[in-house]
């Protein structure tokens, strides 16, 4: 078995997607890209294309525990980690590498939110694989962005320390800030 694994964040009641999302049925389990799939569906399969499924975990609020358990067949249930109370992501993934340090000292894991959106999903991999080559040389912590479009404030920034000297090389992180206000963002873009 690897000691590469995937954390699937599967938390949160989607306000901004309100009101189609709620706190009985929020963003992740809706079908928000009207292709029949809620984006937690779509997050599981495009990380079974990197992660055997036996090393994906998801971490979500005890109350969704059946609607994972319905979406995301092959899930091993042992893998399915339920929080008592939603605390935001970063208890979540503390609570999840804990549990996966427990099972697997060398892990080395990469996590990503259910509702995760994007395009290049090749490249997507290749970066994910990089990133995790990278990471288990040592301890660091890697942090994958993209370049924004225009000023979001849906989304956190990530600073970086110096301009990258070639493609797939890290370079370190100065700050990250979590989404900001639209006149912030401005400023960051």
């Amino acid at each position: 078995m690897s000691d590469n694994y995937c954390i699937i964040t599967a938390g949160g009641s989607g306000l901004r997607f309100w009101p189609e999302s709620r706190a009985d049925r929020p963003k992740q389990f809706l079908d928000l890209t009207q292709n029949g799939k809620s984006m937690l569906s779509i997050t599981w399969e495009r990380m079974k294309r990197i992660f055997p499924q036996e090393n994906i975990l998801v971490v979500t609020h005890h109350h969704y525990r059946e609607e994972v358990l319905e979406q995301l067949t092959g899930l091993p249930e042992e893998n399915l980690l339920l929080e008592p109370y939603g605390r935001e992501t970063a208890p979540a993934l503390a609570f999840a590498a804990f549990t996966l340090l427990c099972r697997n000292p060398k892990a080395v894991f990469a996590a990503v939110p259910a509702s995760l959106t994007l395009g290049g999903e090749e490249e997507f991999s290749q970066t994910v694989l990089q990133a995790l080559q990278f990471a288990s040389t040592g301890d660091p912590l890697i942090l994958l962005g993209q370049k924004p479009q225009g000023p979001y404030s849906g989304c956190g920034y990530i600073q970086m320390a110096s301009v990258p000297t070639r493609k797939g090389v890290p370079v370190k992180v100065k700050t990250f800030t979590e989404p900001p206000p639209k006149e912030l963002a401005a400023l960051f873009v």
